[in-house]
């Protein structure tokens, strides 16, 4: 008797069941204006109309055509399968935390399946051009007082030249660069 308690227990450690197993879903999936595939979870179908024109600015700032975008939802047993895989983070209202969403959205593209390691990213150029994409997928300029100062001292701060640039000039230099930004290997003398 005892011995067919520690089998039982034995198995059940080994081999442990789910108590509560994860509800199926399908993500909810539509194309958006600029043609890219938007993927998410149910529930959070009620914020498409936020995100969408987030993935619009990315796709046409970087170029990234006919790609697919999807909600990153724990528990999801395969992330990414050839999509883009993001987080949606909400502020304490229930809100998108629009900046949250962008920088997550845009590392995401930038860094595609590449874990660039924060150190191999520090003095590197790579998150310079990470935070312009940021600023301008999401519409808010980084230009500061300080900024508009060192632009007009002389004294040019690396990726300064961004802000002179058009989004059709930033798409393109990110295209002629995107090998070196995008492998967290790009120098801070190459940037405008």
């Amino acid at each position: 008797m005892a011995f067919a308690l520690v089998i039982v227990l034995v198995v059940s450690i080994v081999f442990p069941r789910n108590l509560v197993s994860p509800e199926a879903y399908d993500y909810a999936c539509d194309v958006t204006s600029s043609g890219a595939k938007l993927c998410l979870h149910p529930a959070d179908v009620s914020v498409r109309a936020q995100i969408e024109p987030l993935i619009d600015k990315a796709v046409m700032l970087t170029g990234t055509q006919n790609a697919t975008y999807a909600e990153y939802v724990p528990g999801d047993l395969a992330p990414g399968q050839g999509r883009t895989v993001f987080t949606i983070v909400f502020d304490g209202s229930g809100n998108i935390d629009t900046e949250q969403v962008v920088h997550n959205l845009d590392s995401q593209i930038l860094f595609t399946g590449r874990q660039c390691l924060q150190e191999q990213r520090d003095g590197n150029g790579s998150d310079i051009v990470l935070a312009e994409l940021d600023s301008r997928v999401s519409g808010k300029s980084e230009t500061t007082m300080e900024d508009d100062t060192r632009l007009f001292s002389g004294h040019l701060e690396p990726g300064a030249g961004f802000q002179s640039m058009s989004d059709k000039e930033f798409t393109s230099w990110l295209k002629a660069h995107w090998a070196e930004a995008s492998s967290c290997t790009m120098k801070e003398d190459a940037l405008p």
